[in-house]
């Protein structure tokens, strides 16, 4: 996904809990992200509130996307950031 994207790297981090979720939300925060993307069907709706919370706290930019294959998260990142971000970095040369 990281090549494809042109991403210089790819976090996925552990969500599994109420602290590890609190642990994300206070990196974005803090400003450890670039861009957040939730991936709805692996998380669930409070846990993801949280994050986006901290996302637009921070002003990070963030985006929902429907799977985590690469047309779900280009098609995701079209649909909630502007200027599209998959314009920025998922174009092939």
């Amino acid at each position: 996904m990281e090549v494809f994207l042109r991403l210089a790297t790819l976090d996925w981090p552990d969500i599994d809990g109420p602290r590890k979720v609190e642990a994300v939300a206070q990196r974005v925060v803090k400003g450890a992200y670039d861009v957040v993307i939730v991936i709805q069907t692996q998380i669930g709706h409070p846990e993801a509130e949280r994050i986006l919370d901290a996302a637009k706290a921070s002003r990070t930019r963030w985006a929902m996307v429907d799977g985590y294959g690469v047309t779900a998260v280009r098609q995701g990142l079209d649909r909630f950031l502007k200027p599209p971000m998959s314009r920025e970095i998922g174009e092939r040369a």
